[in-house]
């Protein structure tokens, strides 16, 4: 036993003195790039079956669940990129932490995934029973899905429920690899070049070729790929090289209610490095720091229509990220309506425009009744959409005050903006699945 822990500290904590460094070979030649790649090190020794057996739920809350928190031991430190100090061990060890990815069941998040969830969510199985894989990935929904994500909350969550991505309904998604890939990768099927071939676009370092960055976790369920020599590597860049980390309240402050509630201001503010993710190929910084990036999917929600007229300052040319928060376009600004004390009628406000605001143009008082087919016509791009102030309706309106404000509409044949506050079918707009 002493001499296999000798063995042990001397493979996994080797000195100096023996030559082993990240920039030299043992010899002490210098390597390009300053890294070794280094066969059979591995400290993932496990297979899924293996963690499919011993980190049950049934196992988990009961005396064996030591079973598993014993063998989820390497993935500790390493597994979870978004701790600080993890993500080079992450990137050297990829598949391995894929594969250990039921550990997370040990926080209590989420149970680990059924081991069945690949078949119930293959491509061929959606297609024919879409609700029975929606069911399994309910209490992860926010795995692949924007809209307050948690994948860098909850990162062995996602991937351990990775089959979830096939739910995807954007064009160009890239379906999860097979639960065996990896055994099948470790005999030299053929089957295993063929499934690899189809993540081709995962191992590309082009930012216009390459998918990663809309199939972050289907592409890392291809990493055995790489270790079986398929590909050389998955370029994914240590955590922070471009962005700096994302605000600690990024989640709360870009979540659909509090920008509804109170505007996007907080959530533009807390987003000023996360533009440079989402720029088009070249420009983009996604390749330059993916998981970086991912830290503020958050912000995808300043994607949605209802923030549309939002710009940014010029892009930073040394950091690539915008220089300025972001602020509302210059727009030519009306009053806001406010509704009037009579009853349901909305009138025009009679205060100034205030620079950069988004309001509805000049109106006339227009019914309750007739606001059901206009609600949508109101330019909610503004940053300030919610301020107006609204009050009480008097019930004691006459038929005279409506008529007087219908026969003001016609007369001003500039006004089409209208506002019912109790209409809330634009939130959320074109965002989300």
């Amino acid at each position: 036993m002493i001499a296999l822990s000798l063995l042990m500290n001397h493979l996994f904590n080797p000195d100096e003195e023996d030559g082993f460094n990240n920039s030299t070979t043992a010899s002490g030649e210098p390597i390009e790039g300053g890294l070794i790649e280094v066969e059979n090190l591995s400290p993932f020794t496990k297979n899924l079956e293996f963690f499919e057996a011993i980190c049950t739920a049934e196992r988990l809350g009961s005396s064996e669940r030591e079973y598993c928190e014993n063998a989820c031991t390497p993935s500790d430190d390493c597994c979870n990129p978004f701790e600080a100090g993890n993500s080079t061990c992450f990137i050297d060890f990829t598949a391995g932490c894929f594969t250990y990815a039921k550990c997370h069941a040990l926080t209590g998040y989420v149970d680990p995934a059924h081991k069945d969830l690949d078949r119930v969510c293959d491509t061929s199985a959606v297609e024919i029973n879409r609700e029975e894989c929606e069911n399994e990935c309910a209490a992860v929904r926010c795995c692949y899905t924007d809209e307050d994500s948690c994948i860098f909350t909850n990162f062995l969550a996602c991937m351990d429920y990775a089959p979830c991505q096939n739910l995807r309904q954007e064009d160009g998604i890239l379906l999860v690899a097979p639960t065996d890939l990896d055994e099948r990768c470790d005999k030299e099927t053929p089957t295993c070049r063929k499934d690899c071939r189809d993540a081709e676009c995962c191992f590309s370092d082009s930012d216009t070729d390459s998918c990663l960055q809309d199939n972050f976790i289907s592409c890392l369920s291809y990493s055995t790929c790489v270790e079986n020599n398929i590909y050389d590597s998955m370029e994914i860049a240590p955590i922070y090289s471009k962005v700096d980390p994302a605000p600690l309240d990024i989640s709360t402050v870009c979540s659909f209610s509090h920008t509804n509630e109170t505007g996007p201001e907080l959530c533009q503010a807390a987003c000023k490095d996360w533009r440079c993710c989402v720029l088009e190929d070249d420009d983009s910084c996604f390749m330059d720091d993916p998981l970086g990036c991912i830290e503020y999917l958050h912000c995808s929600i300043l994607n949605s229509p209802m923030y549309s007229s939002l710009t940014y300052s010029p892009t930073n040319s040394l950091t690539g990220s915008p220089s300025e928060s972001p602020t509302a376009s210059p727009v030519v600004a009306t009053p806001v309506p406010t509704i009037s004390p009579t009853a349901g009628m909305i009138t025009a406000a009679t205060t100034a425009p205030t620079a950069g605001m988004i309001t509805a143009a000049p109106t006339a008082s227009i019914a309750e009744e007739d606001t059901t087919d206009i609600a949508g016509s109101l330019n909610i791009g503004s940053p300030n959409f919610g301020s107006s102030t609204t009050t009480g309706s008097d019930t004691s309106s006459t038929t005279t005050e409506a008529d007087e404000a219908a026969t003001t509409e016609e007369d001003d044949s500039s006004s089409e903006s209208s506002f019912n506050p109790g209409d809330t079918s634009f939130a959320g707009g074109g965002f989300g699945t």
